[in-house]
């Protein structure tokens, strides 16, 4: 809605800069999962975000693609996967309590 809705020339700038992020983190994402590996392996018990234990990091591989075959991702599939990424998360019902926890918790107009 910020962005003038999900048409709106404003979000898909949001689009293109989403797909240009998330190839970006893709090219360090061992680097990422060996720090987050880490962590675990030292404070895995007290973080909330490992919760779920191991799970948590085969999650974290399957949203950098580890599982598929990476090496034959190229540009136009990955911007419809990041496009399709986007499309799931609008409107979902996780998202939109989360901004308003956010507003009525920290003042963040959503």
């Amino acid at each position: 809605d910020i962005l003038g809705g999900s048409r709106s020339l404003l979000f898909n700038k949001f689009r293109k800069y989403f797909f240009e992020g998330f190839k970006a983190i893709l090219k360090h994402r061992e680097k990422i999962l060996i720090l987050v590996k880490m962590m675990y392996a030292s404070q895995g018990e007290v973080m909330q975000c490992f919760q779920q234990g191991e799970k948590a990091i085969i999650d974290l591989e399957n949203r950098f693609l580890i599982s598929g075959d990476f090496d034959q991702l190229t540009d136009h599939k990955l911007y419809e996967l990041t496009n399709q990424l986007i499309n799931e998360s609008l409107d979902n019902w996780r998202a939109r309590w989360y901004d308003k926890y956010q507003y009525y918790c920290q003042g963040i107009f959503y």
